[in-house]
């Protein structure tokens, strides 16, 4: 296989190496490589969390679970008496 690079990650490998933590180029893309690989699953993890959790709200919403507001100021001044109080309920037990 026959791979070209840019000079820009030219660059980003000698800077690898020059940290010492690698003792070839081929090390440096091995790295990264692996990199990939433990970290696209975690991606894919919190994509079908998110897919979860909009339909929760979609279930919600269906079922009447749901506020409306007159305007943005009054939704945002719930949404920060929410924060607080859950930022509070975190300080009394401790986390």
């Amino acid at each position: 296989m026959e791979i070209t690079l840019t000079p820009e990650m030219e660059k980003m490998i000698s800077e690898e190496l020059a940290t010492g933590n690698y003792i070839s180029p081929t090390h440096v893309l091995c790295e990264g490589l692996l990199y990939l690989r433990t970290h696209r699953i975690p991606k894919e993890v919190r994509l079908e969390n998110l897919r979860c959790e909009v339909q929760k709200g979609i279930d919600a919403m269906r079922a009447g679970d749901y506020k409306t507001y007159d305007s943005a100021d009054d939704m945002m001044e719930d949404i920060i008496k929410e924060a607080r109080s859950e930022f509070e309920a975190q300080k009394k037990n401790g986390k």
